[in-house]
């Protein structure tokens, strides 16, 4: 094997050993509303992280929830890919508080129904 190859090999890995950390799901219904627009709505896929984190996506966008991440009990971080077919979820919903199977904020609404 050679040394470029070996070094593709090992970023690769690093690379993706978080993506593979997650266990996929289909949820049943999601739901992602941002300043009053629907962006998801209906089955999609996703992923389960630990501690509660998620995240949801469809063809277009995704979601991540990071209960983690927040300062406070009950609530959570909020990001999204704001354009469609991006794949980085870097743009922020805020905090949000826990409703059931939904976070929400005055802002935005995430949803995940297995």
């Amino acid at each position: 094997m050679t040394k470029k190859l070996m070094v593709a090999g090992v970023f690769y890995i690093i690379w993706a050993a978080p993506v593979f950390a997650d266990k996929d799901v289909v949820f049943s219904n999601c739901l992602l509303k941002v300043k009053g627009v629907t962006y998801i709505k209906g089955s999609c896929a996703g992923s389960l992280g630990s501690e509660g984190s998620f995240q949801i996506r469809n063809k277009l966008y995704n979601a991540d929830i990071d209960p983690a991440a927040a300062e406070q009990a009950n609530t959570a971080l909020g990001s999204w890919d704001a354009q469609v077919d991006e794949t980085n979820v870097h743009d922020d919903l805020g905090e949000l508080t826990r409703e059931g199977a939904c976070w929400k904020n005055t802002r935005a609404t995430v949803c995940a129904w297995k």
